[in-house]
């Protein structure tokens, strides 16, 4: 992926608290703790794409400014599921000396939480009650917050993040129109924006994505981007090279393809069910290797709308993401 298609999820994420949208009640207590500079545990639950993980970093980087790289850590905990996690990532990160402000306190940042075994998250409860927790803070984040145990919920302040409204989104998207001078239709935009749900980051990769492959935002193009082969087909695709088949995987492209799918409607759905399954859960891809595909996959994504042939390019994917696997272990 070149730096000129940056996806706009993180070229447009919010790097301050007054540009998190369609969270307005929370926000404005957010901002009494980077003022106060006291700050409790936190939980944020909500669906994806509503601003959690914005807010905590955004809050994280307010409230620490000047001293992010000593004292915040964001982890994805679904891509950690071991101990290893709090005996080594977390306590390390807790007892490493840094030079900072007396009243300053790190922040631990913890995404899709409700992954973590109930025995680790006892081990986390611990954490929240041990001695030195004065210089801590945890931000969880969840989408289910009853899998979050009693003992650490009883010691957060929790916010239940809402869908975010059609509205909250169209203005944000005609901010990055505006920006990058993307031409567009108003049955377009609004279709775009129906079809994300309230989700602000599907929303952002359907304009990315219909931009770049049409550049116009109109109904029909945007309903190519959206009516994406089923879900189960590509991660069939994916399990059979995660079962060491990339021969099978193939197959599976070259049916897809007859049955009238194009090569940019599968890269698309390949990078949603990438950036939103649950791999270590459900198909055992680890955090090194979803990121190694998730770079080959953008690069293909690139190559194609760049006028390479679709099929060459989702087929030699294929055997570069079968490449990226250690089947010796």
């Amino acid at each position: 992926m070149t730096s000129s298609i940056k996806p706009w999820l993180e070229k447009y994420r919010a790097s301050n608290l007054e540009e998190i949208v369609g969270q307005n009640e929370y926000i404005e207590k957010f901002k009494i703790y980077v003022e106060t500079q006291k700050m409790p545990n936190l939980i944020f639950c909500g669906p994806s794409g509503v601003g959690k993980t914005s807010s905590a970093l955004c809050l994280a980087n307010n409230i620490n400014k000047g001293y992010i790289n000593q004292t915040v850590l964001v982890i994805n905990t679904s891509e950690e599921k071991k101990m290893r996690l709090v005996d080594t990532i977390i306590k390390g990160f807790i007892d490493k000396l840094v030079s900072i402000p007396e009243d300053m306190f790190k922040i631990i940042i913890l995404d899709e939480c409700e992954n973590l075994s109930k025995i680790i998250q006892s081990v986390l409860k611990d954490l929240l009650e041990d001695s030195y927790n004065s210089k801590v803070r945890f931000i969880f984040l969840c989408n289910d917050y009853s899998k979050i145990i009693e003992s650490i919920k009883s010691k957060c302040n929790m916010f239940i993040f809402n869908t975010l409204s059609e509205e909250d989104i169209i203005l944000r998207l005609l901010t990055i129109i505006k920006n990058e001078e993307i031409p567009f239709t108003e049955e377009g935009l609004v279709y775009l924006v129906m079809s994300a749900e309230g989700d602000m980051r599907k929303a952002l990769n359907t304009l990315y994505f219909t931009y770049y492959c049409f550049k116009m935002i109109n109904y029909d193009n945007v309903n190519k981007i959206v009516f994406q082969p089923k879900s189960i087909i590509v991660r069939n695709i994916f399990s059979k090279i995660l079962n060491n088949n990339p021969k099978e995987a193939n197959s599976i492209l070259f049916k897809t393809i007859n049955n009238g799918y194009n090569t940019l409607d599968i890269i698309y759905s390949m990078i949603k069910i990438l950036e939103n399954y649950n791999f270590n859960n459900d198909m055992n891809l680890s955090y090194e290797n979803k990121s190694e595909w998730s770079k080959l996959i953008y690069e293909t994504h690139s190559n194609i709308i760049s006028g390479s042939n679709g099929l060459i390019q989702l087929s030699a994917l294929i055997y570069n993401l079968h490449s990226k696997m250690d089947f010796k272990k």
